[in-house]
């Protein structure tokens, strides 16, 4: 029996940017932040708020909030992976001066606010890329359609409706 040793095997850059594309998590979050700024530029938006429509639109979970009955297994993995990453995808945001960040260093992450700066909105605004104007345009939709209560954070999480 041969023994396992992690360092051995290597994943190819291409693939593991599938999979854990900390800028990609970094530049949709952005484009959250930009949608918020839009509808009330001066308003701070809690975390779990943005965890909450980052999740519906990012990792398709629009058909859990929709469905009247249960739909069945639905993997809630990439919500809660998201909700782990937030913390540091906010600080590089903030390193960035893309966004302001409303709190003590003693609170919790479910009780900062944060909203999108001037420097971030022309940020946003410079980028040419369709699938980030794509990407705002489903925020915005989603946002509309969708009410961020209790009902619905339940669906997302996984807990009673």
């Amino acid at each position: 029996m041969s023994s396992y040793n992690k360092d051995e095997f290597v994943v190819p850059p291409s693939i593991e940017l599938i999979f854990d594309n900390n800028q990609l998590e970094l530049m949709n979050t952005l484009c959250l932040f930009y949608v918020f700024f839009q509808k009330k530029p001066k308003k701070f938006y809690k975390i779990p708020d943005i965890i909450f429509y980052y999740s519906i639109v990012n990792f398709n979970l629009l058909n859990v909030i929709e469905a009247e009955e249960d739909v069945g297994f639905v993997s809630r993995n990439l919500y809660f992976r998201y909700q782990q990453n937030i913390n540091q995808l906010l600080l590089e945001l903030y390193n960035l001066q893309f966004v302001d960040i409303k709190g003590k260093v003693s609170f919790k992450t479910d009780q900062l606010g944060a909203r999108l700066t001037t420097k971030g909105n022309e940020f946003v605004n410079s980028l040419e890329i369709e699938y980030f104007v794509e990407l705002i345009n489903k925020y915005l939709e989603v946002i509309e359609m969708v009410d961020n209560n209790t009902e619905n954070k339940n669906k997302i999480k996984g807990g009673k409706k």
